[in-house]
């Protein structure tokens, strides 16, 4: 989740934190799936139904608010949309299997 990671590299600048004695965040890249994005894109499914998406044997997305973890539940698309939006950057990744039809998408 692009924004949490930049809200947590700002705080931790503005903290002093000595990670960045030895890096910075300067540039937030996102690579797009090319051949699968406009389908995810489409999708109605929550991000916790896909396993791909959140790893292991864990079915619920967490969400840290004043360090209490509470379950909450959140489309792919919406994921999506803010790794784009989030983005300085974008990479399309495997456009070489893009068909006409798909790039006219």
């Amino acid at each position: 989740e692009p924004k949490n990671i930049r809200r947590e590299f700002q705080e931790a600048l503005r903290d002093g934190h000595p990670i960045f004695d030895e890096a910075q965040l300067s540039t937030m890249i996102t690579v797009v799936d090319s051949p699968h994005f406009f389908d995810l894109y489409s999708a109605r499914n929550d991000v916790a139904d896909r396993e791909e998406l959140i790893g292991g044997e864990e079915r619920a997305v967490e969400r840290y608010d004043d360090m209490a973890s509470i379950e909450v539940e959140r489309k792919v698309v919406d994921l999506l949309v803010e790794q784009v939006e989030c983005a300085d950057h974008i990479v399309l990744n495997k456009t070489d299997r893009v068909d006409d039809a798909q790039r006219a998408r």
